[in-house]
């Protein structure tokens, strides 16, 4: 399975989930690379701090491929999984009905039973913000420039 990263915080958890599938302890991992136990922890628990080195070898010892695939290709083209063998993406009024998503009409399929409630459409939404952003600009705050003196 993929896991894609796009922060660095996401790579502690991806660590630790692979270091426990392959059934192996900190310590294992530490002795396989050469290092303390300790050593090792401190990398798993902050792999932002390490050099992509570390982290190569640890994923490389893991048995963990990475890949590396441009942001603006399609999902079936970052996989390589021809589009049917995915599941079905849901038709628009499933998916209102399961979500509770609006429609054009501005309800969705699931309150579209209970007339009663009142329900703004999607495209009433941003004019009401619009309404009280423009009445309440900004308030600025002016601080005088602190000078630091161990700089």
């Amino acid at each position: 399975m993929g896991y894609p990263i796009k922060t660095l915080s996401q790579l502690r958890p991806i660590l630790l989930g692979f270091r426990k599938e392959a059934g192996l302890t900190q310590a294992a991992i530490a002795q396989k690379l050469g290092i303390t136990q300790q050593s090792y922890a401190a990398l798993e628990a902050n792999p932002e701090a390490a050099s992509f080195e570390r982290v190569f070898k640890v994923l490389r010892l893991l048995d963990v491929n990475i890949r590396l695939v441009s942001a603006t290709q399609t999902t079936d083209q970052r996989l390589d999984l021809p589009s049917k063998s995915r599941h079905s993406v849901p038709t628009k009024a499933s998916r209102a009905a399961k979500t509770g998503v609006f429609t054009e009409k501005g309800t969705s399929a699931a309150t579209q039973a209970a007339p009663s409630k009142k329900l703004f459409a999607a495209s009433e939404a941003p004019k009401q913000l619009k309404e009280k952003t423009a009445s309440t600009p900004p308030k600025r705050v002016n601080t005088a420039v602190k000078k630091r003196g161990d700089w």
